[in-house]
């Protein structure tokens, strides 16, 4: 029995020497930051910080949700770091960064300073995984940022935090996360760009507008700078030179007269780079499947692939002028060259880059439209 006791004893003196989870904090006890945005305001910065509820988020489920209120705060600093104590300073409970979804960065800040000092920031704070999706906008940051979603979804959902839903339905400009973007920001004669996002007035919620978030252009940057954007209607040849699309509408056109509406997928995408009497030439060979969904002329599958493919070349041959004109390697071709000839892009680059004009590209598409919905179509013989 008195052996007993001490295994007693010496069992419970063990239990009191165990150290526990001392700063634990619960979970509604803490502030989460779901969106970030960053502008400029004479020589400071201005930190937008968006905040979600998440306790509200979860009781969404029930029927007839209410809206979910977006919060925002606005803290200034000389450079970002401060800014971001600033906020610490704001806020009258703990704040968390540990998931932080998406960045959107003004244009103006982004051509007052760049984009460096935000890569640099996000870089000084261990909580940040490199997955944050980035954005550029022109539009006010605190309306961008207190923009609620329609119908009364998920706020944590909307085109910020979860753009990818949308490409995968429709694609058009390609979302990038932080680390998707640095990947291709760093290297030699690359072109890259992210989502430009505005404000759409297209919805309604019974009489009153509902304003909604939109991607309406894109940003480049080159040489490890902004470079300068592009409208969505002159970036309609982008995509099809995205190995990563999914699917998209495309129109059959001849002469201005609708054919066919097409969707197009399953892109392969073979760029070679040319040397033809002293100058550089890329040839695109592009091959795309796709749907018909809509006739508008009796005509052949063939007349409607080969007008398409005329139509196609169109569109990417106006998106890179749109690029050329404002000084913007769209495609990335001097990548390419840097990549399968580094000694023909040594020789003929200029300040990091190729010179490049209309003649440079050569596009071959070729298409094959395989149904018409829920039929197969046959070739003619």
């Amino acid at each position: 029995m008195l052996l007993f006791n001490r295994k007693i004893w010496i069992l419970s003196l063990s239990v009191c020497l165990l150290t526990g989870c001392w700063e634990l904090r619960a979970t509604e006890n803490i502030f989460y930051i779901d969106a970030i945005g960053i502008d400029m305001k004479e020589d400071n910065y201005v930190v937008y910080t968006q905040y979600v509820n998440f306790a509200q988020v979860a009781k969404m489920e029930e029927p007839s949700p209410a809206v979910v209120p977006i919060h925002l705060t606005k803290s200034y600093g000389r450079n970002l770091f401060d800014a971001m104590h600033h906020l610490y300073n704001l806020s009258p409970r703990r704040t968390s960064l540990e998931h932080v979804k998406s960045i959107m960065i003004s244009e103006k800040a982004l051509q007052k300073v760049g984009i460096n000092p935000v890569i640099e920031f996000t870089g000084r704070f261990f909580h940040w995984r490199r997955t944050m999706w980035l954005f550029v906008t022109n539009q006010p940051l605190e309306k961008v940022l207190s923009t609620n979603i329609a119908l009364n979804e998920d706020p944590t959902m909307n085109i910020l935090s979860d753009p990818i839903s949308q490409y995968k339905q429709y694609s058009n400009i390609k979302p990038f996360r932080l680390f998707q973007f640095e990947a291709k920001y760093y290297e030699p004669g690359e072109t890259t760009y992210l989502p430009i996002i505005g404000l759409s007035n297209a919805w309604k919620e019974e009489d009153k507008p509902l304003i909604q978030l939109k991607k309406e252009g894109a940003a480049f940057f080159a040489n490890r700078r902004y470079i300068g954007k592009i409208h969505q209607h002159d970036l309609k040849g982008l995509k099809w030179l995205d190995e990563d699309l999914v699917r998209s509408v495309f129109v059959s056109k001849k002469k201005n007269q609708l054919l066919a509406k097409t969707v197009l997928n399953s892109p392969k995408i073979k760029i070679t780079p040319i040397l033809r009497n002293g100058k550089i030439f890329f040839e695109l060979d592009l091959k795309y499947s796709g749907n018909i969904f809509q006739m508008f002329q009796d005509v052949s599958l063939e007349e409607i692939e080969k007008y398409a493919e005329q139509e196609l070349a169109r569109e990417i041959m106006h998106t890179y002028k749109v690029g050329l004109k404002k000084g913007i390697d769209v495609y990335g071709l001097s990548h390419i060259l840097y990549r399968k000839h580094v000694q023909a892009w040594k020789k003929h680059q200029k300040n990091g880059y190729i010179p490049l004009d209309e003649s440079s590209l050569i596009i071959k598409p070729d298409i094959e439209l395989q149904s018409g919905g829920q039929w197969k179509v046959k070739k003619e013989d």
